[in-house]
């Protein structure tokens, strides 16, 4: 992992921001040219950005959220279609790993943990807004 200290001076819009702990994750989004599929945390008490291992996909429109000491990137938007595909990052490790596909491609959805499940709801699919909700297991790896 690289730490630097700096202030971004450019726009980078459709990122999702997700606190976990006293770290501030923030993963994907669109630079004006391209979906992106980095992903990096700040510090607000050191006040440092800490660039991590970037996701497996680029994702703009993406929810992500922390679960279970680990964080987890799912749906969004890659320049080219919306995805089903979901991944998880292990902060240990510094290592991004799949988990098993949506049934339905979303982006700029929301998302939430209840009951100890991960809940997607709503969202774009490219062409209509979708009010349909799913719930992802991690102990079953199961949608």
């Amino acid at each position: 992992m690289q730490n630097k200290e700096f202030h971004k001076t450019f726009a980078i819009l459709n990122r999702c921001i997700y606190l976990n702990a006293d770290l501030v994750y923030i993963c994907g989004g669109f630079d004006g040219q391209e979906c992106l599929q980095t992903a990096e945390y700040y510090n607000p008490i050191t006040n440092q950005w800490t660039m991590i291992q970037p996701m497996r996909s680029r994702r703009s429109g993406v929810g992500v959220i922390a679960y279970r000491g680990s964080v987890y990137a799912i749906g969004g938007f890659n320049g080219t279609s919306r995805l089903s595909t979901g991944e998880r990052y292990n902060p240990t490790m510094n290592t991004w790993r799949p988990i098993t596909d949506m049934f339905h491609p979303r982006s700029n959805f929301a998302i939430e943990v209840l009951d100890d499940l991960v809940f997607t709801i709503g969202g774009f699919n490219g062409l209509t807004t979708i009010s349909n909700v799913e719930c992802y297991d991690n102990t079953t790896d199961e949608w």
